[in-house]
């Protein structure tokens, strides 16, 4: 039971680590409007915190895991190295993932959209985003795969670290807001099918850049060409499902858990878990 614990407390430590980090930037940022309530609706205000807080967010999350690496976990993390090693075949990976999303979405049926644009919708959307997409994958990749894989492998073995991390992976995106039960069991399922292809692909490049590549390649397409179930008036040119079947548009949380995007990540883990295999064949003598 011990080596239960201690698993468990490496994994809580971590994650709390995440929401800290995270509450702290908003709350330092937030700070301004006490002081000076009507910048509640500067849009000058609003677009720094926009940029400031995913900034701020991997700061304080960077340093604050350097410091647990030292003195909590007492390890070096050998596959969250510096400086930053991003290989082509990695860009391959994502490219991959798209284009399988990309087709199994228009087997579904897709129509393409131009709609009326809010511009300060826009403008909020297109800051807000243009920095959270790379910020919130380094802390995810660092804290599910660097860090859980590695610690409950260390107790236990990889695939028990490989299955904590993905259920968690899951599991954690409801704190995203509220969502009725059907779209909270797709939002655990697809969050775990991601988070499980995320771990295999760190296990075979052992890198946590290979993870994060594909992660925040995935989220800047997905921002660029949005694929969803209704128009909105904060982008230009969107991607909407025909269907409004919950199956095929993925429910409250979004095309993120809609059918086509999990049979992508399915095939997709799929070929990581037969190069995996073909990896460990090689490797074993004749």
């Amino acid at each position: 039971m011990k080596k239960f614990w201690l698993a468990v407390r490496d994994v809580v430590v971590i994650l709390l680590w995440v929401i800290v980090a995270q509450v702290l930037a908003q709350v330092v940022l937030g700070l301004p409007q006490i002081v000076f309530p009507t910048l509640k609706t500067n849009h000058l205000y609003i677009l720094t915190v926009y940029v400031l807080a995913p900034l701020g967010y991997l700061f304080l999350f960077y340093y604050g895991f350097v410091w647990l690496k030292k003195h909590f976990y007492h390890h070096d993390f050998p596959a969250i190295s510096f400086p930053v090693r991003i290989k082509g075949r990695y860009l391959a990976y994502g490219l991959l993932l798209y284009t399988l999303i990309l087709c199994g979405s228009l087997i579904a049926g897709l129509k393409f959209e131009t709609p009326a644009l809010n511009h300060w919708d826009f403008t909020q959307n297109l800051v807000s985003e243009a920095l959270m997409f790379f910020a919130a994958p380094f802390v995810e990749e660092v804290a599910f795969r660097g860090v859980i894989i590695e610690q409950v492998a260390r107790r236990y073995n990889l695939i028990a670290g490989v299955i904590v991390s993905s259920l968690l992976f899951g599991l954690v995106h409801l704190l995203n807001g509220p969502l009725n039960i059907i779209s909270a069991v797709q939002l655990i399922l697809s969050g775990a099918l991601m988070g499980c292809l995320l771990s295999l692909i760190y296990l075979y490049e052992g890198s946590i850049w290979a993870d994060y590549t594909v992660h925040a390649f995935y989220n800047l397409f997905f921002t660029l060409v949005p694929i969803q179930a209704s128009v909105t008036h904060d982008w230009p040119f969107q991607l909407i499902f025909s269907s409004h079947r919950q199956l095929i548009t993925g429910g409250q949380y979004g095309s993120d858990c809609s059918l086509a995007f999990n049979v992508a990540y399915l095939l997709m883990i799929g070929l990581f878990l037969f190069l995996l295999k073909k990896r460990r064949g090689a490797a074993q003598p004749r």
